[in-house]
């Protein structure tokens, strides 16, 4: 009985742990089938993103080849219309070129002349220049010798007018106070005679020299006026050549570069520069 009793449980046992096995199988089943439908799926998709990158590629390499046609259209149309150009340029050169050099010969050969003349115009203002800073230290120099001249007859006449103001009071005070003979007196008078001509000699003398002083004055003035008007003048002159110089040393670099010829509009603007002069 007791053998039977343990037969029991232990087929019991067997029985339930048979179940737990067959669950467990069941669900790993189940995990198998979700696993292969997971894998059927991703295998879809892996095939679904092969052929879009496959049709991808083709329609990018399609639209590449296209951009790459149109490319090399362009190429020739531009090489075309290059060759067409040159074409043009060679023949036009071919019909001018020896007109464009002679004129820019002469053209050159006129910017040569000009700039020497500017030259030479700078160096003849130069010269002036400084014959205006000669005359106007002569002028200088002058003037310090009329105000010395001045101040010299200024001192001469105060001190001639001091001697006849005391012959005067000298007479006066010998009459007063001595009795004096007759030819005594006439020969004091005939002294005083003397000198007040000599006094009046030595005005008129001041006199003329103050008229020579006055007319060397209104001389110097009207020099100076003078140098500086030609001074102004030179300045001027001197802006205007220098300015053309400039305009002058500009086109000929243009020529040099083979920018551009000679034209008349240098010609205008040297006129309006210079034409003054």
């Amino acid at each position: 009985m007791g053998n039977q009793r343990n037969f029991k449980r232990t087929h019991k046992l067997d029985t339930e742990n048979f179940v737990k096995e067959m669950k467990k199988l069941s669900r790993l089943e189940e995990v198998r089938l979700q696993r292969t439908s997971q894998l059927s799926h991703l295998k879809r998709l892996e095939e679904n993103l092969a052929e879009k990158a496959s049709t991808e590629r083709k329609t990018r390499h399609q639209d590449n080849s296209a951009h790459v046609n149109r490319l090399l259209k362009r190429r020739q149309d531009f090489a075309h219309y290059v060759n067409s150009i040159c074409s043009d340029a060679n023949e036009a050169f071919e019909l001018n070129l020896p007109v464009y050099a002679k004129n820019q010969l002469e053209g050159n050969i006129r910017l040569r002349t000009e700039c020497h003349e500017a030259s030479e115009n700078l160096l003849d203002v130069q010269n002036r220049s400084r014959r205006l800073k000669d005359i106007q230290k002569t002028l200088d120099l002058e003037l310090e010798t009329q105000k010395s001249a001045e101040t010299k007859l200024n001192d001469l006449q105060s001190r001639l007018r001091g001697r006849q103001n005391r012959l005067l009071e000298k007479s006066t005070q010998l009459q007063s106070t001595h009795t004096i003979g007759k030819e005594d007196l006439k020969d004091i008078q005939s002294e005083i005679r003397k000198n007040q001509r000599k006094i009046a000699r030595t005005i008129d003398k001041i006199f003329n020299v103050e008229e020579i002083l006055r007319d060397q004055d209104h001389y110097s003035n009207s020099l100076e006026d003078q140098v500086k008007k030609k001074t102004d003048m030179n300045g001027l002159r001197m802006s205007k050549i220098l300015r053309a110089g400039q305009i002058l040393k500009a086109k000929v670099g243009e020529v040099k570069d083979d920018k551009i010829c000679m034209d008349l509009d240098l010609m205008k603007q040297m006129h309006m520069l210079l034409g003054d002069d």
